[in-house]
């Protein structure tokens, strides 16, 4: 991208028939950021993006992201696809997915 524009001196600086002009270039970097998730929009369970919830071994399943979870990308407004990772202890995973 180049910008261009011209810049007039003060009138006693110049001669009446001279217009200096000045071109500058700008050089953009286009970066593909990655998209942010928001477990919590309003931070009712706690701030900034996170979500708490209280997991029991052996009790009911938990949230993992309160119903106002935001998954926003900057670039895009189209997600082909989102893959959650849970980490933990425990050798038989169990999760269950809702829409």
């Amino acid at each position: 991208m180049v910008i261009r524009g011209s810049m007039l001196r003060p009138a006693a600086a110049r001669a009446p028939s001279a217009r200096p002009s000045q071109t500058a270039g700008i050089v953009v970097h286009f970066v593909n950021d990655p998209p942010v998730i928001d477990l919590d929009s309003d931070n009712s369970a706690a701030s900034g993006s996170a979500y708490a919830a209280v997991f029991i071994e052996d009790g009911n399943p938990v949230a993992i992201a309160d119903t106002d979870a935001v998954l926003s990308d900057i670039d895009s407004t189209t997600f082909e696809s989102l893959t959650p990772t849970t980490r933990g202890q425990g050798s038989s995973p169990r999760t269950t997915t809702a829409s």
